[in-house]
């Protein structure tokens, strides 16, 4: 989460592991959901395909590979 005061980055679940975790496991990181109070507003109006996550990007990617890789 970024503070909407100073633009400080808050870990306010403390700091990740995923990439540690996943590395472990073998698995592939889909994607980190920033915490974001507009994306809140946004979806609380139903208009949730307007959020703009470019993070989202490498997921996105990985599960249409998938499916391609499903298709054949």
């Amino acid at each position: 989460m970024t503070c909407p005061d100073c633009g400080k980055k808050l870990s306010v679940f403390g700091e990740s592991h995923v990439d540690e975790v996943a590395g472990e496991l073998g698995l592939d990181v889909l994607g980190k959901l920033p915490i974001n109070p507009e994306f809140a507003k946004k979806a609380d109006c139903g208009v949730c395909f307007d959020i703009d996550l470019p993070e989202m990007a490498p997921a996105v990617k990985k599960l249409e590979s998938l499916l391609t890789d499903y298709d054949k």
